[in-house]
C-alpha cells in the first residue's frame, strides 16, 4: 500500500481506504484471535491463532544474517509510517510480573534497543506494567523520536535498556521490514488444490517465485490474479512459478480456483499459519522470491503501476544468476 491511488480493507482495526485515485485495492485477512500488540503496531497478525506459531517472529535466515548488504537502508527507505509511536513488538501475558515479549519485528525501535524474544518488560519509563495494554498505554504516551527507557528482566536479571520509538509501519509494510533482504521462510503446511503445489520452496531455488496471498473472498485479489496468470504464461519457460496461497478453507479454494481459472499452482492455508510465517495482514499481498531463495520485495493491493513494475521487477530477476 506504498502507491497513492490505492485502497486496503485491512485486518479488523486497520485503516479501510487510503486514497481512491486509480483502481487499486487489497483486502482484510478473516478475523482470527487477536494477539496483543504494542502501542504503535497496527493491526494484528493472521496467524497468531495457531499454537506454534506466534506472529511477529522474526523470518526466518539460515545464514543468520542479511542475505543483502544494506537491506536495513533499504527497507527504511521503501516501508510507509503512520504517525503513530512505535516500539514494535508483540505482547503476551506473564505468568507472574511485567509482560511478554512474544516477538521483536526486526529493525524497530525494541530491536534496535536489544530487547528480545522472550523478554519480560517490568516497567516504560519508570512505571510498571502487568498487562499488555497497560504496556501500549505507556509507549503510546510518548511521541515518536522520544526516547524511552525500559525495565527488562532476561534470565533472571533485571536490564535498564532506551528505546528511540518511531513511527509505526503502515498496514501491509510490516512484512517488508520483516522480509526484504533475508530467505524467505518456508510455506508450511498446506492443503493444495490438484496435486501441482510444490511441498516447499526450498525445492524452487534457481527459480523466481512469485507468492500470491489471496482469498476467494477478495475482490481486489481476483483483479491481481489476471496479471498473475499472464506472468505465469510469459515469463514460465524462463524459469518463473507462481504460487497461489489461498485464505480459505480447501473447498472454497478449489472453487475459487476453478472459477477465476487460475492457472498456476494453488493451495489452502486454513490455520493461517503460513500467512502468519511471512506477517501476511492484508490481501491480496505478493511475496517476490529470487533464485536464491531471497525476498526482493512484497507488495500489498492492488495497483496498475505496481503490477507493470513488478513485470520488470521479475525480467531482472530472470536474469540474475541463479
Amino acid at each position: 500500500m506504498r502507491a497513492l491511488g490505492r485502497f486496503a480493507w485491512g485486518l479488523p482495526g486497520l485503516v479501510g481506504l487510503v486514497g481512491l485515485v486509480g483502481l487499486v485495492a487489497c483486502a482484510p485477512v478473516r478475523p482470527a484471535s487477536e494477539p496483543a500488540l504494542d502501542g504503535g503496531w497496527l493491526g494484528r497478525m493472521p496467524a497468531a491463532a495457531p499454537a506454534g506459531s506466534p506472529t511477529g517472529e522474526a523470518a526466518p535466515d539460515a545464514t543468520g544474517a542479511h542475505a543483502t548488504s544494506g537491506a536495513d537502508e533499504a527497507r527504511a527507505r521503501d516501508v510507509r509510517f503512520t504517525g503513530r509511536t512505535w516500539l514494535g513488538v508483540e505482547l503476551g501475558p506473564a505468568p507472574g510480573e511485567g509482560v511478554l515479549v512474544k516477538a521483536v519485528v526486526r529493525g524497530s525501535p525494541a530491536a534496535q534497543a536489544g530487547v528480545l524474544a522472550g523478554d519480560l518488560v517490568l516497567a516504560v519509563d519508570g512505571t510498571a506494567v502487568r498487562a499488555p495494554r497497560e504496556l501500549q498505554r505507556e509507549v503510546g504516551s510518548h511521541a515518536p523520536g522520544e526516547t524511552c527507557p525500559l525495565t527488562v528482566r532476561r534470565a533472571g536479571a533485571d536490564l535498564e535498556l532506551e528505546a528511540e520509538l518511531g513511527r509505526a509501519p503502515a498496514p501491509g509494510e510490516t512484512a517488508r521490514l520483516e522480509l526484504v533482504g533475508v530467505l524467505a521462510p518456508e510455506l508450511g503446511v498446506l492443503e493444495p488444490v490438484g496435486d501441482a503445489f510444490p511441498t516447499g520452496l526450498a525445492g524452487l531455488r534457481g527459480h523466481v517465485v512469485l507468492v500470491d496471498f489471496w482469498a476467494s473472498w477478495c475482490v481486489p485479489c481476483r483483479i491481481g490474479v489476471g496479471a498473475l496468470a499472464r506472468y505465469h504464461t510469459r515469463f514460465g519457460e524462463r524459469g518463473l512459478r507462481v504460487l497461489g496461497v489461498a485464505d480459505d478453507a480447501l473447498p472454497e479454494a478449489a472453487a475459487a480456483a476453478r472459477d477465476w481459472a487460475i492457472p498456476y499452482p494453488v493451495a489452502a492455508d486454513p490455520t493461517q499459519r503460513t500467512q502468519g510465517a511471512f506477517h501476511i495482514d492484508v490481501l491480496p499481498t505478493l511475496v517476490v522470491i529470487d533464485k536464491r531463495g531471497v525476498v526482493r520485495e512484497v507488495v500489498s493491493g492492488y495497483s496498475p503501476a505496481e503490477t507493470a513494475a513488478l513485470g520488470a521487477l521479475v525480467e531482472r530477476l530472470l536474469d540474475e544468476p541463479g
